[in-house]
């Protein structure tokens, strides 16, 4: 993808992230399967789906950008969106998952 060879800002203006940033969820997103095809690579689908939240663009936008149909732009960030889920339930973890202690911030607080 030209954006990951081009200047720093070009790629945060984009994604909303750094490009070394972009690189880390890319290596991240490998363990948890993030696959490509012949016609599209995994960094594209990435990079698709980072654009779409960043921006906070529709379908049509990510279709003139990146050159796909609606249903490939669709289909791969429904993709994204579960391995992104997947991703969470593995590294999201509650400190006190049965609920045991309030944290200070809820007593302290007057509401």
């Amino acid at each position: 993808m030209e954006v990951l060879q081009g200047n720093e800002s070009r790629c945060y203006n984009m994604f909303r992230m750094d490009k070394h940033v972009f690189i880390m969820l890319y290596d991240l997103e490998n363990i948890y399967k993030l696959k490509g095809s012949r016609n599209i690579n995994s960094v594209e689908i990435l990079g698709m789906f980072l654009y779409i939240l960043g921006q906070g663009i529709g379908n049509k936008n990510a279709q003139e950008r990146f050159q796909r149909s609606g249903e490939t732009v669709s289909r791969y960030f429904d993709m994204m969106l579960d391995i992104l889920y997947e991703t969470a339930k593995v590294m999201i973890k509650l400190l006190d998952p049965e609920f045991r202690s309030t944290p200070q911030e809820i007593l302290s607080d007057s509401r």
